[in-house]
């Protein structure tokens, strides 16, 4: 289906294309040497002006005819299935979850505080991270880049935060 509404638009483009160059294949021929050529008031030949409107009409003309042939090719696909809804409820946190997001927490405040990230607090972080559940795991991370895109934590080194 996505061959044929790219093969659609080609044939659109070629179309748009060839009536372009119809347009100004009609400017007048060539004329002799004792033609008068069309000039400005300053003496410099006159540019030759496309009449817009009969562009606009062919280009229009021209649409229309190739999405009358391939209406196929621009239906619009289906949503997405929504997420469904997981079989199981969430599983409550450990309290090793617990405690890894309070220490994850405290590491980034005490980053804050000190206005800065070390490589060591990056590994303490991984280590926690592990630890962690999704969402607090998010949660976290979320708080560290946000001090670091606002320049309340300078990254004392080069690499990934985490």
């Amino acid at each position: 289906m996505r061959s044929r509404y790219l093969m659609g638009m080609a044939l659109v483009v070629f179309a748009l294309g060839a009536a372009a160059g119809g347009l100004w294949a009609r400017r007048p021929a060539k004329r002799d040497a004792t033609s008068e050529v069309s000039r400005s008031e300053f003496g410099t030949p006159r540019i030759p002006v496309v009449d817009e409107a009969a562009l606009r009409a062919e280009v229009r003309r021209v649409l229309h005819s190739e999405l009358q042939r391939a209406p196929e090719a621009t239906a619009v696909a289906p949503p997405a299935p929504a997420a469904s809804a997981p079989d199981k409820p969430a599983t409550p946190p450990t309290s090793e979850n617990l405690q890894a997001r309070v220490a994850a927490h405290a590491l980034v405040d005490d980053a804050k505080a000190r206005a800065s990230w070390s490589q060591e607090d990056a590994h303490k972080l991984h280590g926690l991270i592990v630890q962690m559940t999704p969402e607090d795991r998010q949660e976290v991370m979320s708080r560290l880049l946000v001090g670091i895109n606002r320049d309340e934590i300078k990254v004392g080194f080069n690499g990934p935060p985490f």
